[in-house]
C-alpha cells in the first residue's frame, strides 16, 4: 500500500485515537502526543493495513492505550524525581 493510501486510512482513525487518549490522559497536549505516537507506530505496521475495519479499530485502541500508559509512566517518574529533589 502506498504512503498516501496509508495516510488516508490513518486519517479516518485520527479522531478515535485522540478521543481515547484524551479520556485516559485528561490533557490536550499529552493526548495529542499519545495519539500521534500511536498513529506513527501503526503507519510502520504493514499488517495493520491488511486487516478489516474491526481489527484495525482494536489495534488503534491497543496502540493508543499503550502510548498513553507510556506517557503516564514518564510523568509519574518525572514527578517522583522532582519529589526526591525537594528532600
Amino acid at each position: 500500500m502506498e504512503l498516501k493510501d496509508k495516510g488516508t486510512v490513518l486519517k479516518s482513525y485520527e479522531t478515535l485515537c485522540y478521543r481515547i487518549a484524551y479520556v485516559l490522559l485528561q490533557t490536550e497536549a499529552t493526548a495529542v502526543d499519545a495519539a500521534m505516537s500511536a498513529l506513527r507506530e501503526l503507519l510502520r505496521d504493514d499488517e495493520f493495513f491488511g486487516c478489516g475495519e474491526a481489527v484495525q479499530r482494536e489495534r488503534i485502541q491497543a496502540a493508543t492505550i499503550r502510548h498513553c500508559l507510556g506517557i503516564k509512566r514518564s510523568l509519574a517518574e518525572a514527578a517522583g524525581s522532582r519529589a526526591l529533589l525537594k528532600m
